[in-house]
């Protein structure tokens, strides 16, 4: 047991002199040992297939071990370990001891007011701790001070949201940069109360419970205006002054990135689609023109011949109609030039709606107005504008195929922009085919070519301003178009 000893102590300790301490005679052996500025304590157990920690008696120890640890000097050898030691690696021996026939590892601790890193080495059932003395108390203490004091530092000051929470996702502390974007003041509330999508929630909780962590998981939070945001939520272990698993969570605002990516997106296709509408439009249009001058000849050469009158005039209306697509498909896919002047939103649509009265009063619609007052200007081409709502009205009347049918027209002011909402409770648009109603071509329509809301959206792209659209089938489709104010 001595030469076990001694060599456990030369990987443990860093003196000179034990370099060459195996070659001394075993009693000088055990009084170098016994001698030794850290602790040396070797248990054994008389039942050869124990099951519980608490059947380890000490069998060794040195006289650093016994002052520390032994007040009672008559009762040295043969005491249980769970005498010994009361808050010290137990729990962690009771699990690997029985599972393993060998083991060690290094743990800091407290230990009787003092404060100990102990190498714990476990060999064919005997347990040998090496106890070596840390720094002071007071001295971990000023560390800890000052590291929770940077941490604290630290959390306040982030410019990046940050709550602490428990398993179930109560908050216990947030900084302050997560109170100014959440309403949320000091106390324990459930970060569920801020998720749009309760779902999400308790999937993040799951995640959470089963990893111990969460990586950059997106969701949808609500603000302090109750508005939805997107977010990247990551959360880590740690663990608290009372040994507790608490989490640390950062919650990253992903939202204008999010809007700059969809607008990139959709700026990109929209160029793409333009490229390929005026290159097709060219390759047609040369041909057409060829056919047009020669209907023109072949009809002055066989005018003498009534019967072939009728079909040189259905084959120049085909023609006509060919190229009129053509000039629409290259009206809604290049640049506009503009003329930008202030005008009233209002004004607009008030002068909109007048081409579309008839055929709201035919359908026997009925509008609602629902226009505030005193709006500051937009800078826009008033004509251009106003052919963007119109096709965005007259898309709503054919949306409506019942009776009882409503268009509602709303303006207002929000988050210093000037916005238009076009209403109907028509038809409404499939979910999965919402993100293709902007492409060239695309039409729910039978005479359409799906080339008005392309149109519709150049114009918007090019005034800088942005639409968006919400749509439930059977119930109705909303459209939004948001302006920045002339002053902007």
């Amino acid at each position: 047991m001595i030469k076990m000893c001694v060599k456990q102590i030369k990987s443990v300790t860093n003196f000179k002199y034990m370099k060459n301490i195996t070659e001394l005679s075993e009693p000088k052996l055990e009084s170098v040992i016994d001698n030794l500025p850290i602790c040396v304590a070797v248990f054994d157990s008389p039942i050869k297939e124990t099951t519980t920690i608490n059947h380890l008696l000490l069998a060794k120890a040195n006289s650093l071990f016994k002052k520390t640890f032994l007040i009672d000097q008559k009762l040295t050898i043969g005491r249980r370990i769970d005498e010994i030691f009361k808050y010290i690696v137990l729990e962690i021996l009771n699990k690997k001891i029985f599972k393993e026939n060998r083991f060690e590892f290094i743990i800091n601790t407290r230990i009787n007011n003092g404060n100990f890193q102990i190498k714990v080495i476990y060999t064919n059932s005997d347990l040998t701790l090496y106890l070596t003395p840390n720094a002071s108390q007071a001295e971990i203490d000023a560390e800890v001070a000052v590291k929770k004091d940077q941490y604290n530092k630290l959390f306040e000051k982030s410019i990046i949201p940050v709550i602490i929470v428990d398993k179930n996702l109560n908050i216990i502390d947030s900084n302050s940069e997560f109170q100014e974007h959440f309403f949320h003041s000091k106390g324990t509330k459930n970060f569920k109360q801020f998720f749009k999508n309760k779902l999400s929630f308790e999937k993040l909780k799951k995640e959470l419970q089963t990893n111990r962590n969460v990586e950059s998981k997106e969701v949808i939070l609500l603000n302090k205006q109750k508005k939805p945001i997107t977010v990247l939520i990551s959360f880590f272990e740690i663990i608290d002054d009372n040994q507790k698993r608490i989490y640390q969570g950062i919650v990253k605002d992903i939202t204008k990135e999010k809007d700059l990516r969809s607008q990139l997106l959709k700026t990109e296709r929209l160029s793409t689609t333009g490229k390929l509408a005026r290159s097709i439009a060219h390759e047609i249009r040369n041909p057409l023109t060829n056919i047009s001058l020669s209907l023109e000849q072949l009809e002055e050469l066989i005018e003498t011949i009534p019967e072939t009158k009728d079909y040189i005039n259905i084959l120049k209306r085909n023609t006509l109609r060919i190229d009129t697509l053509i000039t629409d498909l290259l009206e809604s896919s290049k640049p506009k030039d503009l003329k930008l002047e202030k005008y009233s939103i209002n004004q607009i649509l008030e002068e909109t709606l007048l081409a579309t009265e008839d055929r709201m009063q035919l359908r026997e619609i009925k509008l609602v107005k629902k226009f505030k007052n005193n709006l500051p200007p937009i800078n826009v081409d008033k004509d251009y504008i106003k052919i963007a709502f119109l096709n965005l009205i007259l898309n709503a009347i054919e949306a409506i195929t019942h009776s009882n049918g409503t268009i509602t027209i709303e303006t207002l002011k929000k988050n210093e922009k000037i916005i238009a909402k076009i209403k109907d409770n028509g038809s409404g648009i499939p979910k999965k085919e919402l993100e293709k109603l902007f492409d060239a071509f695309y039409t729910n329509k039978k005479d359409g070519m799906g080339l008005g809301l392309t149109t519709v959206q150049n114009i918007i792209n090019t005034h800088k301003a942005d639409i968006a659209v919400k749509s439930i089938k059977d119930k109705g489709t909303e459209f939004s178009i948001y302006f920045d104010t002339a002053f902007h």
